[in-house]
């Protein structure tokens, strides 16, 4: 390569050299001198081209004819630009001008070259998956229904469809809640939730082991470098932009790739104007993907999709209405990261995974209990209780082997795809059949059912590490009256979640020498959780296979929930934590569904959003509407296809903005 390379630049050396003369002659030459300056250009060439060939065998002769082809054709795609840049060069006396531009030609080829194999390698990739999740899809699954509610048409490889059937209610389990009036998410009671019927858990255990068995053997190395992926497409497309905009203006460097699923998500002015001034570009996913594909696959299970497609080594993946508040690029290069190579970030809830999913893929949940919910620190004879019945009092999630809670909220994700492919490898194959099978199997009908917990199942099977941050989501919003509305997910930083985790253990070997050392009163949950860092919140005490720790909430679902204290709940998550993510997803930062709905009014009158110490946040992001909807008019696809009036949309952005500075 390196011989080829010097080939390369010397065939260049020698066209490049054989133009300046002809020009130089040409422009320095007069009519009458023009027999002598074509007696010199002459004498000039033969020597080039005896040189030439004196150095070249019959080989590399027949290499730079290639390399002459593709030499023209970048001459031809630049036309007269290169041209006059030679020119110029020439007459200043500028050789190093000349070499710079050969230097740049030959790394635009280069990376043509590198672009093209990295494509191929992703097309063959998603061409071998595909074909093998095919050959192992289960036969039998669960009915699903589109946002439509009407009952989605069945795959080709599907024989029978059933209804899903509850023996338990659907509960959730929100993490913050300390009442002993939630049922125990223990095996058996998980296990008496989702019917599974005999027939569909074989026809799932023989689709997961064909799949494990014929696993592809595939590494990482076609992917390169650091970078943050979204997922564009209508309205997503704007939500990425604005999310783009913020990275920016935190002072984030890394790349980034919007990845859009459909060939009609692409917008050009977006695509070749808007996003490269910001450092990202747009990748067509639906031209990496096998034929007919995509019929298949929508919502959720695009994400590892975009994963996979995504040319980056190492990926920070937000989803598009996830907003950096603080520049997340060190976390590339600190712990947890550096030694797990995966950082996953908690939900809500506890845990819902139905135990027939660790049978069926053959993983042996112990009858051992080995933390208290997020504490896998403290040593767990501290707080079990001996006493409490295995199978029906102790959480299923808190024994071995099982997927340690919280759920996972999938809004962002931090991988390293050279340590951890096959866990994005599986977990592909658990988001394509995500919506009639492992979905269902995973998330038993509660809130955020979805993708969220098919990445920690994988790397759980794969056997490769995983980092998921302890301090818990929370949330920002407005009241309405006694009434806290959640608008945004607060998720914080895993380098000082990390830092505070070792904190938690050296203190923790002080004190739990100590007589009067009590879990109810120092355990990680509050250590982390709380507003301090102390440890020393007042908790639940011992109960049977209910939660020893405490940490306080703001309500449940989507940050709905009563709150006593306006000013205290402002100053939430102020601790030993730092936030890192405003995941804006209910409502999202969307204009025309804001600005033309009721969400930004309560009882007649105008709210703002975010009721947060920094009101800027909701300035800022109201100025990005105003720029790209109004000062530039950017033609949006979904914004054109609501056919609604611009003129009015920014009448309704100007009062917005005035509201907002009023405040």
């Amino acid at each position: 390569m390196v011989r080829f390379g010097r080939l390369l630049k010397f065939v260049i050396l020698s066209l490049v050299f054989t133009i300046i003369i002809i020009v130089i002659a040409h422009h320095q030459y007069k009519v009458n001198d023009g027999e002598e300056a074509l007696a010199s250009l002459e004498q000039a060439v033969n020597e080039l081209e005896f040189k030439q060939h004196a150095q070249l065998n019959d080989d590399e002769r027949f290499g730079s004819q290639k390399i002459d082809k593709e030499v023209n054709n970048i001459g031809h795609e630049k036309g007269n630009d290169v041209e006059h840049k030679i020119l110029i060069g020439s007459e200043r006396g500028g050789e190093s001008e000349i070499e710079t531009e050969i230097e740049n030609e030959e790394i635009a080829i280069d990376n043509r070259h590198k672009k093209t194999a990295v494509v191929n390698s992703i097309n063959k990739l998603f061409d071998l998956l595909f074909s093998h999740m095919i050959s192992c899809a289960p036969r039998i699954g669960y009915h699903t229904v589109s946002k439509s509610g009407r009952t989605t048409v069945k795959e080709p490889w599907i024989k029978r469809l059933i209804s899903r059937k509850y023996n338990n209610e659907i509960i959730d389990v929100p993490f913050h809640d300390s009442s002993k009036n939630h049922h125990v998410l223990s095996e058996n009671y998980l296990r008496n939730s989702l019917q599974i019927p005999k027939n569909m858990y074989l026809s799932l255990e023989r689709s997961h082991g064909c799949f494990i068995k014929g696993m592809p053997n595939i590494n990482g190395d076609i992917y390169k470098g650091e970078g943050i992926v979204y997922i564009g497409g209508d309205k997503f497309t704007w939500l990425s932009l604005l999310s783009l905009e913020n990275l920016r203006d935190v002072k984030s460097k890394l790349p980034v790739e919007i990845m859009l699923p459909n060939e009609e998500n692409y917008e050009e002015e977006l695509c070749e104007v808007i996003f490269p001034k910001l450092n990202a570009k747009c990748v067509k996913m639906y031209e990496l993907l096998p034929n007919d594909s995509l019929k298949y696959i929508n919502g959720y299970q695009y994400k590892v999709l975009a994963l996979l497609a995504s040319s980056f080594e190492k990926v920070l993946f937000l989803d598009s209405d996830n907003i950096p508040i603080e520049n997340p690029d060190y976390i590339f290069k600190s712990e947890p990261f550096i030694s797990k190579g995966m950082v996953l970030w908690p939900d809500f809830w506890r845990r819902r995974i139905h135990p027939s999913y660790y049978d069926l893929s053959g993983i042996i949940v112990e009858k051992k209990q080995v933390r208290n919910m997020i504490d896998d620190v403290t040593p767990s004879n501290i707080y079990i209780d001996n006493g409490a019945d295995i199978l029906s009092e102790v959480p299923f999630h808190d024994r071995k082997n099982a997927i340690p809670d919280l759920s996972t909220e999938s809004g962002q994700i931090l991988i390293d795809k050279s340590t951890h492919i096959k866990t994005l490898i599986l977990s592909l194959y658990y988001n394509f059949y995500g919506p009639r099978h492992y979905y269902p199997l995973f998330g038993q009908g509660s809130s955020g059912e979805g993708d969220k917990d098919t990445f920690y199942a994988a790397a759980n099977f794969m056997n490769e590490p995983v980092y998921q941050v302890h301090k818990g989501v929370e949330v920002i919003g407005h009241w309405k009256e006694e009434k806290f509305e959640g608008a945004a997910m607060v998720q914080y930083d895993p380098k000082q979640d990390f830092e505070n985790l070792s904190e938690y253990r050296r203190e923790l070997s002080d004190k739990i020498g100590e007589p009067e050392f009590k879990y109810e009163d120092f355990n990680l949950n509050n250590y982390i959780n709380s507003d301090t860092g102390s440890g020393e919140e007042k908790g639940n005490g011992k109960g049977k296979g209910k939660d020893k720790s405490k940490s306080k909430g703001k309500g449940k679902g989507k940050g709905k929930g009563k709150g006593k204290d306006k000013d205290k709940d402002k100053d939430k998550g102020k601790g030993k934590s730092k936030a890192l993510f405003y995941h804006c997803n209910f409502p999202k930062i969307d204009p025309l569904d804001l600005l033309f709905g009721d969400k930004l009014k309560y009882n007649g009158k105008e709210h703002k959003l975010y009721e947060i110490e920094n009101d800027l946040f909701e300035k800022k992001q109201m100025g990005y509407i105003k720029q790209y909807f109004c000062d530039e008019k950017v033609s949006f696809k979904y914004f054109q296809e609501e056919q609604i009036s611009r003129e009015e949309l920014c009448q309704l952005i100007n009062k917005r903005e005035n509201f907002l500075n009023e405040g």
